[in-house]
């Protein structure tokens, strides 16, 4: 065994060399939009940016903005700024399901939102 076969460098080349010969990396990439010969960070990232803002919806956006609302409440150290937040959070995601047609989504927060409304209005009680 000589050194030739045991030189880090080499071994990294033929590793990478098959790794870009293989067919089905290739047919991945080109699947992904990207050119099999030249991939880069930078060619990566612009497809993966073009991708993300091909599928931006206004239900996505609604989503999104519940989400931030949802770990909003997670911050919150008092209870009635919790549920307030919570009910705008579900109120978004309830907005996402009817308009993606996301149905269980949609009857999901529908029935939580009544919960912790109704819950919001046994407190005031007390």
């Amino acid at each position: 065994m000589g050194s030739a076969n045991i030189d880090p460098a080499a071994i990294l080349n033929r590793a990478l060399e098959y790794a870009a010969q293989n067919l089905r990396v290739e047919k991945l990439l080109i699947q992904l939009g990207l050119d099999p010969t030249n991939v880069t960070y930078d060619a990566v990232f612009n497809r993966l940016v073009d991708i993300i803002l091909a599928n931006i919806t206004f239900a996505n956006m609604l989503a999104l903005v519940g989400a931030i609302f949802y770990v909003a409440t997670l911050m919150v150290r008092t209870i009635v700024p919790l549920r307030v937040i919570g009910i705008i959070s579900i109120v978004f995601f309830i907005g996402y399901g009817a308009l993606a047609g996301a149905v269980a989504t949609f009857f999901l927060y529908l029935l939580r939102c009544r919960s912790t409304s109704s819950g919001c209005a046994r407190c005031s009680r007390w």
